[in-house]
């Protein structure tokens, strides 16, 4: 961490821990996403179709719903989103490893779960935990416990609150 630190621009310290230019970049392409994306979902034609798709393709079929071209929506927005974070997770990665997108997968999944599935802003919620667990064990336990304890909060979260920490209700079908 150190080396990071030396290799790049201190913008400032609160408290003495050092705000990198890379920490701006990345909230500064986050934030406005989660709300780009949020809106989508919640305002648009498209996202109404996403979530009617989620919730029950046949009845969204019904209503007149194109369900494979909702469906292929969905995966180009993925995608895009997650080329988004490619890039600002080449921010802090130099090193290219073929298994190097396992660990990123693992993370973000445990997130989503843990913000609550289906809850954007669950989900980055989710993440800053976890990426503020991380930190804190990096530097005070050892990176050697950083998952069993992400995983572990990951844990304790679920048993008492079962849908995550922002996660809603939703409708079972039957």
């Amino acid at each position: 961490m150190a080396d990071l630190i030396h290799s790049q621009q201190v913008l400032f310290r609160i408290s003495g821990v050092p705000i990198l230019r890379s920490y701006v970049l990345a909230f500064g392409v986050m934030i406005p996403l989660v709300f780009i994306v949020t809106w989508f979902i919640s305002q648009t034609r498209g996202g109404r179709a996403m979530r009617a798709t989620a919730q029950d393709p046949e009845a969204a079929r019904l209503m007149g719903i194109n369900v494979n071209a909702t469906i292929s929506l969905t995966f180009l927005i993925g995608g895009l989103l997650a080329g988004a974070a490619g890039l600002v997770y080449a921010l802090y990665e130099t090193n290219v490893w073929y298994f190097q997108g396992f660990q990123a997968g693992l993370i973000a999944f445990t997130a989503a779960v843990m913000g609550g599935i289906g809850n954007v802003r669950g989900a980055v919620l989710g993440g800053l935990i976890i990426g503020v667990i991380q930190a804190l064990c990096d530097s005070r336990i050892g990176p050697q416990w950083t998952s069993a304890v992400v995983f572990g909060y990951l844990i304790m979260i679920l048993v008492l609150r079962p849908r995550g920490l922002l996660g809603e209700e939703t409708r079972e079908a039957g």
